[in-house]
């Protein structure tokens, strides 16, 4: 009886658990019935595949037609390039000692649009080119997937230590492919932006942060937000918040920089501009001794604000005069884990 699988440019693999207990992984990629078409009924599992080629994994369907029409003289390429909705089918026995257990099936590529089939069942459709495990029950299983370029709405999803799970949805857009070939790109939706900029009442010139390390991809999107207050992002590159702030400080501009440079070196890691008659604010974690810099340029303070749990100590500097300044590493102690200092600027009270 057959199981039917569907992808391009695709491995897969079977993952289970021996009599040991130990992961045991199989090759889930040979004998796979293969057609070229749309078939009603090819999800079914008594749908007859028999004229159907034999393939193995990773394939893709027009491996065959991609040279067949070359237009030489022209140098266009490929004249007639067969696209649309394909089917593999493959039938396969799980053996009674796996039930109870957790048997996976990963599917590497399924390009464009997936839909998996077991044993005649939808499970679901797969739209961004990567299909996800699917679980398998004991005994005889098949697996349908159908692959097509059919526009529809993808959603991406992202997840992370510290950060809070976000996603965002993409319509994808209809274009016309003649023989398989496109020669203009499908039109891309409009994004509306706001009607006027946001305005940083008391930053003139832009943050620049080192980025002499690789490792701080937070450096290429540091930049400058507005009306800081409890709750509010302090980095660009963790979900850590502000709490216990100052009253005088709440509304002022903030430079949301990276916690990942926390425990990087540079003299000049980054660099600012305020306008005369601001107060600049840094917060600096309590944990660490004060860098020379810090001490040279700002007066402490007995205050402190907290992020995401942490004691930060308050060191201010009056700025009676537009001026820049260059701010340098958080600490020169070779510690575990730091937070990155915090810089906020404010209208003189």
């Amino acid at each position: 009886m057959p199981v039917l699988l569907v992808f391009l440019l695709a491995t897969s693999g079977l993952a289970a658990a021996d009599a040991s207990g130990a992961r045991q992984t199989l090759n889930f990629n040979p004998d796979r019935r293969f057609v070229k078409a749309d078939p009603a009924g090819a999800s079914a599992p008594g749908f007859d595949d028999a004229a159907w080629s034999v393939v193995s994994a990773p394939h893709t369907y027009n491996d065959v037609d991609t040279f067949d029409n070359w237009s030489t003289p022209g140098h266009r390429g490929e004249q007639i390039q067969w696209s649309g909705r394909t089917w593999y089918r493959k039938t396969f026995t799980a053996p009674a000692a796996w039930r109870g257990k957790k048997v996976f099936i990963e599917f590497e590529a399924v390009r464009q649009i997936g839909e998996v089939h077991l044993n005649g069942q939808l499970l679901g459709t797969h739209k961004t080119g990567f299909t996800p495990f699917l679980d398998l029950e004991a005994g005889i299983n098949r697996v349908a997937i159908r692959a097509s370029r059919t526009p529809g709405r993808i959603t991406l999803r992202a997840k992370g230590a510290g950060l809070q799970p976000a996603s965002a949805t993409v319509a994808s857009q209809a274009f016309a492919a003649t023989d398989g070939i496109a020669t203009a790109a499908p039109a891309f939706p409009s994004v509306a932006l706001a009607a006027t900029a946001p305005t940083h009442p008391n930053l003139t010139a832009d943050v620049s942060i080192a980025k002499a390390k690789p490792a701080t991809a937070a450096a290429s999107i540091v930049h400058v937000e507005i009306d800081v207050a409890n709750g509010r992002n302090v980095y660009v590159d963790r979900d850590f918040t502000f709490s216990d702030l100052p009253a005088d400080l709440a509304g002022a501009d903030w430079i949301q920089a990276g916690n990942a440079d926390a425990l990087y070196s540079a003299v000049d890691l980054i660099e600012f501009a305020v306008k005369g008659g601001s107060v600049v604010t840094l917060a600096h974690d309590a944990r660490l001794a004060a860098p020379e810099w810090l001490t040279r340029q700002f007066q402490p303070t007995n205050r402190t604000l907290t992020v995401n749990g942490q004691s930060m100590k308050l060191y201010t500097r009056a700025m009676p005069a537009d001026g820049s300044l260059t701010l340098g590493s958080n600490t020169e102690q070779r510690l575990a884990e730091a937070r990155m200092y915090g810089v906020l600027v404010s209208a003189a009270r």
